[in-house]
Parts: C-alpha cells; structure tokens; sequence
C-alpha cells in the first residue's frame, strides 16, 4: 500500500483531497457563520495572497496549487458560487472561459515575438493556482451547472473515472505514458499528432474504466460471499 499511495508523491490529490474532507465540516461551518460580503472579502484577499505568494514570491508550501490549501480555496469559491447564484447566461460562461484559455496561450508564446524568453510564462501557464487557471475552470463548472442534461451511460462511466487518474498516475505506469505522448510528439506533427495523442487519451481512458469495472465486480463478488458467510 505505502509503494502504491506514497512513493515519489505519485497520488498528490488523493492526500489533498482527505486532508480537505477532513476540514469540510469546520469549512461549512465558517461559511454558515458568514454573510455574503464577508465571505466574498475573504476570497477576494485569500485569492490575491495566494496569486503573489506562489507565483510572483514563490512560496514553497503553495506548491503551484497541489497542496491543501488551494483546495480549501476552490472549495470556499464553488460554495459561494453554489450559495449565492448568478442568473448570466450560460454562453457567458463559456466565453470567459474561452478567453481565459486565449489569453494563457497568448501569455505562453508571445514573449519570445517581443524579445522575451517565455519560460516563467510556461512554468505559470501550469499553475492550479494561477488566476486564468482558476476562473476558467469556475466558468466551465458554472456552465455545466446550466445545462439539464440527464444519462445513465454518462452517469456509469463517471463512478470509474478516478481510475483513469489512478492508472496514469501510478509510478509503474506514468514513466511509460509520458515516454509515449513524447514519443508520439517527434514521430508526428499538425493533425496527425492531435489525432494519435487524441486516441492514446481515449484508449487509456477506456481501459481505466474497463480495469475499475472488473474491480467493481470482482469485490461485490467477494463482499457478497462475506455477507453470506458472516450470517451463516
């Protein structure tokens, strides 16, 4: 277990994400005592700290986002939102999000047209906590919060998609998918890489979810025959 969950810090967001659970009651608690402007003060200040001090002064236990405490952050800024909703059009929330993304790309590869090397714009461009990063993902959770859009086959494949994380991300695995994408990279070019780096994303989707439905069905299997052996 300590070689599959610890090693190398293979599985960051899992730890993230308990110590964030762990918190939740005393962060919605926090959240019930606040009114609204109070509530958005702190994220307006926890998010302006939070840009200067992981991006522009570099502290270390921001750790660009893959840490704790930006998830509380996230979690705070999708409660509010949750609680104190918004009636903009959903097409507007696709529009900030698309220029959100323009204008992380156009931050990436302009510099080097002016002069300028571009490698503390790639290295920000990667940040979960770099401010683009954070409003187009709100943008994007808030329009598909204005779509009705109802499907078992969708709502099937959702309960493994954990597993495709836990696939590509684990130590034995992960060395072998990136060697493949960058294979790929200088093997193709233009469409025919979009298209082959498209596919290994899918097949190793599929197989994620195929490998977690075997699970699945392996362990109801073997719970079932615990219960009946237990009441037996």
């Amino acid at each position: 277990m300590s070689s599959f969950l610890l090693y190398k810090n293979a599985y960051w967001f899992v730890w993230a994400y308990i110590v964030l659970y762990i918190m939740a009651p005393m962060l919605n608690a926090f959240i019930e005592k606040s009114d609204k402007q109070t509530l958005k003060r702190f994220l307006v200040l926890f998010f302006v700290i939070q840009t200067i001090a992981s991006i522009f002064a570099n502290v270390g236990f921001y750790k660009a986002g893959y840490d704790p405490l930006s998830f509380i952050g996230l979690y705070l800024l999708a409660r509010y939102f949750r609680l104190y909703k918004e009636n903009s059009c959903k097409y507007i929330y696709l529009f900030i999000f698309a220029l959100c993304v323009l204008l992380n790309t156009l931050a990436c590869f302009l510099p080097p047209f002016i002069g300028l090397s571009n490698g503390f714009m790639f290295n920000i461009a990667y940040m979960y906590t770099n401010p683009l990063n954070i409003i187009g993902a709100l943008s994007l959770l808030l329009f598909f919060t204005k779509l009705d859009f109802k499907s078992r086959a969708v709502n099937y494949i959702a309960t493994s998609c954990f597993a495709v994380y836990l696939l590509h991300m684990h130590f034995c695995v992960r060395g072998y998918y990136i060697d493949t994408a960058k294979e790929l990279y200088y093997k193709f070019s233009g469409i025919s890489y979009f298209a082959t780096i498209i596919t290994l994303f899918v097949a190793v989707f599929i197989v994620s979810i195929i490998l977690d439905r075997i699970r699945i069905i392996c362990f109801n299997y073997l719970w079932n025959k615990y219960e009946k052996r237990k009441h037996q």
